[in-house]
């Protein structure tokens, strides 16, 4: 049930007893604020509370992110305090099953559309530039490394000609490479606003997170606004991927 909606079902029911038991609208109408001010204070704090958790305890948990599209077409465990990444082969991901993981703080599944949709048409990483369009296709890609010719010599992976670019990136297998991509696409969301980019999809139902708190189910009945308030420019606690 929207959270809101039972805020204001209590506020009616305070209402109504208080109406009945104290027999003036003046009385009622100053209990009703007393209550409309503590539900305030109380879900400030509350939200205050879980969101600043949640930047701190993210980077220093083990984590897992999937992407999805309709099915999940790549995803990995990581840990930013240790720069531990493990990434997860098809097979792992078909038989995922994401109420049964342990020692996971948050689980984070992002819609690949709305993915793409906030990522610049180019990524720039060490200076060298990797099209979006060539990111989108890998992903959905059965193997995407047959798109690539690797030339060890000049450690380059380089794309067919129907979509000519030059990376360096060096990757051992196909969701390695996958995974690889997500890491460029969410440290290139970083250097705007992470946080924001993952509530405002949550709101949206672009993006689920797990365990769902009671606070990240009241953020979906709050403006967009209020929620921009909650979250100011992160700091920079990504590490650069160390296999890239």
């Amino acid at each position: 049930m929207n959270i809101l909606l039972i805020y204001l079902i209590i506020i009616v029911i305070i209402g109504i007893l208080a109406y009945f038991l104290l027999k003036t609208l003046i009385k009622t109408i100053l209990i009703i604020s007393i209550t409309l001010i503590l539900l305030s204070l109380f879900t400030t704090l509350l939200i205050s509370k879980d969101i600043n958790e949640f930047k701190t305890k993210l980077p220093s948990s083990n984590n897992l992110i999937l992407i999805k599209n309709n099915i999940y077409i790549t995803g990995f465990y990581f840990n930013i305090k240790t720069n531990n990444i493990s990434f997860l082969t098809e097979k792992e991901l078909n038989s995922l099953n994401i109420t049964q993981e342990k020692n996971i703080y948050k689980t984070i599944i992002i819609d690949q559309g709305y993915l793409k949709e906030n990522l610049p048409e180019t990524i720039i990483f060490n200076n060298i530039s990797i099209n979006k369009e060539d990111i989108f296709i890998l992903l959905n890609s059965k193997d995407p490394l047959t798109y690539y010719v690797h030339n060890l010599n000049e450690n380059q992976i380089i794309t067919t000609i129907e979509y000519p670019q030059s990376y360096i990136l060096t990757t051992n297998s196909s969701s390695e490479l996958k995974g690889t991509l997500i890491i460029l696409s969410i440290n290139e969301l970083r250097k705007n606003n992470l946080f924001l980019f993952l509530l405002k999809g949550y709101k949206s139902n672009q993006i689920e997170i797990y365990e769902e708190t009671l606070t990240f189910r009241f953020i979906k009945s709050l403006p967009l606004s209020i929620i921009e308030k909650f979250t100011n420019k992160e700091e920079n606690i990504y590490k650069e991927p160390s296999n890239i």
